[in-house]
């Protein structure tokens, strides 16, 4: 779909240390090469079909100013849109279109599990979702068209909304920068900053969203992490307990003990690892393989072409120990099996058969990969489908 992201005047690197979290980024034709991968009618098509998160946006034309819609969505209920001013959005489509799979190649250089998904947006003339501010970083991608966006000079302090809408949008908007977009421009913008884009004609916008956990989020899920997996198991004890002037008072070493028994429950950090393992991997969306029988890596010549199954969220550890998580799921692997699962991890292309059997043999990695293919997670690829997305390990 895209080469990776022309920065011009700066790497990865100047990137992360000058802008990420920071302050937005302009990048003019920062994808050169980017050729459309989408029809708005494909992405109607996707929006239509059962398990596909979509939404479509109408400024005006509903039955109330910015009414939402919620998919999946009939053929017809295209038919009856305005001419203008509404929105359809459709989430994960990563995980359903090749290409734009391929798309998330231009984003190594920030950690996978932060990775949400990718989002794309198509509107006529005037559509919008209005003035709002996300609280997560986002590359805004301007597919065919152009699209005006208009941002914030500073990040939003308070986030005044507008009552009895459908949607988030700001009571005042009027401090800003407005930028125009065309095909293959990108516009990062980080947690905060308001913004409002704005169709100019028939245009489509790739979203790529990053993932931003909240701490009350992650304690909670944590906890009943703790209840199902921990193993410590420890009564009440105070075989130090003094006599008390009042009885009704639960008093501070009380306090101090309870405390410290949680401290001791909720501290356990190989725990707590393998929870953030399988938390980050967990789908947004029930997407799942189909199980396939592992000896058909028997068969396979050595140009044959292994690929990830499209929804699959990938990380590993190597703390005292490897362990491969997909979808919320841990695969303890033998440390040695190292480079077979990083190159797994750090790449959503496809494999020749060959290079990725033999880097197998050479780690002892051939009975995870054929763990992977039993579960759906590799799969063997369609000969006469080639993409040129094949990748050397």
């Amino acid at each position: 779909m895209c080469d990776q992201i022309n920065f011009v005047d700066l790497d990865p690197q100047g990137f992360l240390e000058n802008y990420w979290q920071k302050k937005p980024l302009l990048i003019k034709n920062g994808f050169a090469y980017l050729r459309e991968v989408l029809e708005p009618e494909e992405l109607a098509g996707l929006s239509c079909e059962q398990g596909v998160e979509s939404r479509l946006i109408l400024e005006k034309g509903g039955v109330k100013p910015w009414e939402v819609r919620h998919g999946p969505f009939e053929e017809d209920d295209f038919t009856t849109l305005p001419q203008d001013s509404w929105t359809l959005l459709v989430q994960g489509v990563e995980q359903w279109i090749p290409e734009v799979y391929q798309l998330l190649e231009s984003f190594r250089f920030v950690p996978n599990w932060r990775v949400d998904d990718v989002m794309v947006s198509y509107a006529p003339d005037g559509g919008s979702v209005g003035a709002h501010v996300d609280q997560y970083d986002v590359f805004l991608i301007q597919g065919f068209g152009q699209r005006e966006w208009r941002i914030g000079k500073e990040p939003l302090k308070e986030e005044l909304i507008i009552p009895g809408l459908d949607v988030k949008i700001l009571q005042e908007f009027n401090d800003y920068e407005a930028l125009h977009l065309d095909l293959g421009d990108v516009l990062y913008l980080p947690p905060g900053i308001a913004h409002h884009g704005i169709a100019k004609g028939r245009s489509m916008t790739y979203s790529v969203g990053f993932r931003a956990p909240h701490n009350k989020e992650l304690a909670g899920h944590f906890a009943d992490h703790v209840l199902l997996h921990g193993r410590r198991e420890v009564m009440y004890r105070d075989p130090d307990l003094e006599l008390q002037e009042s009885s009704g008072e639960m008093n501070q070493a009380s306090l101090d003990r309870l405390f410290r028994e949680v401290q001791a429950t909720l501290g356990d950090r190989d725990l707590f690892n393998d929870f953030v393992g399988r938390y980050m991997t967990l789908p947004k969306y029930d997407h799942k393989p189909e199980p396939q029988d592992p000896t058909c890596l028997d068969d396979l010549r050595d140009d044959d072409v292994l690929e990830p199954f499209l929804g699959a969220r990938m990380l590993y550890q190597k703390t005292h120990k490897l362990v491969l998580y997909i979808n919320g799921e841990p695969f303890p692997v033998e440390m040695e099996a190292l480079p077979v699962v990083k190159a797994l991890c750090d790449s959503k292309q496809a494999f020749l058969w060959g290079e990725l059997k033999s880097a197998a043999l050479r780690c002892n990695g051939l009975g995870l990969l054929q763990d992977l293919v039993k579960e759906g997670w590799l799969l063997v690829a369609d000969p006469t489908e080639d993409d040129g997305s094949r990748k050397e390990s």
